[in-house]
C-alpha cells in the first residue's frame, strides 16, 4: 500500500490517537503527559513508530492486559492511513521521564557522531 500521509503527519496523528485511546479507558486515573512519536529503525533496517507514554498515576492500575492491546490498535488505524510498520510504545512513570529523556538524547548524540 502506497503511504497516504507523512511521517510528521503519522506521528501527530499517533500522538492524538493514544492520548485518546488512553483517556477514554482511564478516564482520569491517570495524567498522560507527553506522549511523543519518533520514526525509528528496527535491527532490520525497518522504519517504525516509537511511542513514549509519560504517565502519572499509581502503575498498579495501568492495566497491562489492555494497554498491551494499544500497539495493536494503533498499527490498525495507521493501516488506513497506508502506514504499514508496526509500532512500538513505552510506558514510562513522570517520575523518570527527565532521566530517561536524557539518555536517549545522549544515545541519539551517539549514533549522530558515528
Amino acid at each position: 500500500m502506497e503511504q497516504q500521509i507523512t511521517h510528521q503527519q503519522a506521528v501527530e496523528f499517533a500522538c492524538d490517537f493514544v492520548r485518546n485511546d488512553l483517556e477514554g479507558y482511564f478516564g482520569d486515573a491517570f495524567v498522560f503527559d507527553p506522549i511523543l512519536a519518533e520514526w525509528t529503525i528496527d535491527h532490520v533496517g525497518e522504519e517504525y513508530l516509537w511511542v513514549h507514554i509519560v504517565f502519572d498515576g499509581n502503575q498498579r492500575n495501568l492495566d497491562p492486559e489492555w494497554t498491551s492491546g494499544l500497539t495493536l490498535r494503533l498499527h490498525l488505524e495507521l493501516r488506513k492511513l497506508g502506514i504499514d510498520s508496526i509500532p512500538s510504545r513505552h510506558f514510562i512513570k513522570k517520575s523518570e521521564w527527565k532521566s530517561y529523556s536524557r539518555a536517549l538524547d545522549r544515545a541519539r548524540e551517539k549514533i549522530g557522531a558515528r
